[in-house]
């Protein structure tokens, strides 16, 4: 059986064939921009991959129904009420994460442009929108084509209706203020619970641009290994918070059985 600073070293070498097949790449262009960008995401997988078996770090996700409490546990939890937004209505529409670090912040990671209109781009597809551009897309032309797949499509709008549906519409309305944010720099806020953290999690159109909002707290001193993320309920009826919930769930699924797999070796 192999041990860990082994398993570390082979990740390491895996990471430094991705990144030369890269490198070949862009001298030759072997694969789509699709292929390329399945690619970088495997390639962040493993680092992340990498970088957790380095510091043995224990991710939990709190996860349930919208308005379960779930932001209020997470908050308690740290020692820091109203750290993660709660609220009557839908108040998380973006995941958030909390670990230990010396000194209290919060990270803002914005998506860069083309991160962010090849995925929504994909979204497009997925409802067979015609050659639909992110810059370009019209709210009412939105609205006519999917309204139409009743007719033409009825299992497609019924599996998109309510969900991707109100991804897509979100992001038309919310275009120029999301335009705004992508790309932008890290943003470091000391002050945790300002509303200038909050809008990032709570605004359905700014949030959109928002890659991750990470927390740090001195509150989680003994606990330095363990990451909690605070994610959209199961319910909620936008498909990407959905997307969010299950990814996070299976990842941490397959984490835990691979541990327990090793254990029972």
């Amino acid at each position: 059986m192999m041990n860990k600073e082994h398993v570390i070293k082979t990740i390491g070498i895996t990471i430094a064939g991705i990144d030369g097949f890269i490198r070949l790449d862009q001298q030759n262009e072997i694969i789509t921009d699709s292929e390329s960008s399945s690619l970088l995401n495997l390639k962040e997988n493993v680092i992340n991959l990498q970088r957790k078996l380095k510091t043995s770090e224990l991710e939990v996700a709190v996860v349930g129904l919208e308005k379960a409490g779930k932001s209020m546990f997470s908050s308690a939890f740290v020692g820091k009420p109203g750290l993660f937004p709660s609220a009557d209505e839908r108040c998380t529409f973006t995941s958030t994460k909390l670990q230990y670090a010396q000194e209290d912040c919060a990270i803002v990671e914005f998506y860069s442009r083309k991160e962010f209109t090849d995925k929504f781009e994909k979204i497009l597809k997925e409802i067979e929108f015609p050659n639909g551009k992110f810059d370009t897309i019209q709210l009412d032309t939105f609205k006519e084509h999917f309204t139409s797949l009743k007719e033409t499509n009825n299992d497609l709008y019924n599996k998109h209706s309510s969900k991707t549906e109100t991804d897509i519409e979100d992001i038309i309305e919310g275009r120029d203020k999301i335009t705004k944010q992508l790309g932008l720099a890290n943003i470091k806020f000391s002050d945790m619970l300002s509303d200038e953290v909050r809008k990032y999690i709570t605004d359905k159109h700014l949030s959109r641009a928002v890659k991750t909002v990470s927390f740090y707290s001195n509150n989680l001193e003994g606990l330095e290994n363990i990451i909690l993320y605070d994610v959209p309920g199961f319910d909620s009826p936008t498909q990407v918070h959905l997307e969010q919930t299950i990814k996070k769930c299976k990842l941490l699924m397959r984490l835990s059985w691979s541990k327990a797999s090793k254990c029972l070796a």
